[in-house]
C-alpha cells in the first residue's frame, strides 16, 4: 500500500516563480531546493502556468529568452499540477482586489496549503483573513527565513 505524500503543500504566484527561477533570488534557493527534494509540493493550476509562459514570453524577458525557456521546462517539472477546476470555488476565500490574482488565493485555500508565496501586495493583505482559514501568506524570503535550519 502507497502512503499518500503528505509534505505540505505551497502555491507561489507567478512573480515568485520568476524570481526563484529566472531571476535566481537568493531569497528563494531554500524553497526552490525544499521543492526540488520534495519536502514541499508546489501545486499550481493549468491557468497559473499559463499565466507563467505569458509572462515569459513578454518583451522585457524575451531578452533572456533561453533562460526563461529554461525556467518553464523546471516549472513544469517540478510543478505538481491541480486540477482546480474541478473544486467549487470555496465560499470562505478571501477577495483580493486584484482579480488576476484571485485564482492563487482560491487554490491555496481549497488545497489547504500551507502557504501562498507571493510579494504581490494585494494578495498580502489578505494576510490575515488568509491565517484563518490556514493558509500563510508571505514573501519567499519569509518562508526561507522561517524554514532555515540554524
Amino acid at each position: 500500500m502507497v502512503s499518500p505524500d503528505l509534505s505540505p503543500v505551497v502555491v507561489l504566484d507567478t512573480n515568485a516563480v520568476l524570481d526563484w527561477l529566472v531571476f535566481g533570488d537568493p531569497t528563494c534557493d531554500l524553497l526552490g531546493a525544499a521543492i526540488a527534494s520534495g519536502q514541499v509540493r508546489w501545486l499550481a493550476t493549468r491557468d497559473m502556468l499559463a499565466e507563467l509562459d505569458a509572462v515569459l514570453a513578454r518583451d522585457p524577458l524575451r531578452c533572456c529568452y533561453e533562460r526563461s525557456k529554461r525556467a518553464l521546462t523546471a516549472a513544469l517539472s517540478l510543478v505538481k499540477l491541480a486540477e482546480f477546476e474541478a473544486y467549487p470555488t470555496p465560499a470562505q476565500a478571501p477577495r483580493c482586489r486584484d482579480v488576476d490574482d484571485q485564482k492563487f488565493i482560491e487554490l491555496a485555500v481549497c488545497v489547504g496549503a500551507s502557504s501562498l508565496l507571493t510579494r504581490d501586495r494585494a494578495l498580502l493583505e489578505l494576510r490575515d483573513h488568509a491565517q484563518h482559514l490556514g493558509v500563510s501568506i508571505r514573501t519567499p524570503a519569509q518562508w526561507a527565513s522561517e524554514h532555515a535550519r540554524p
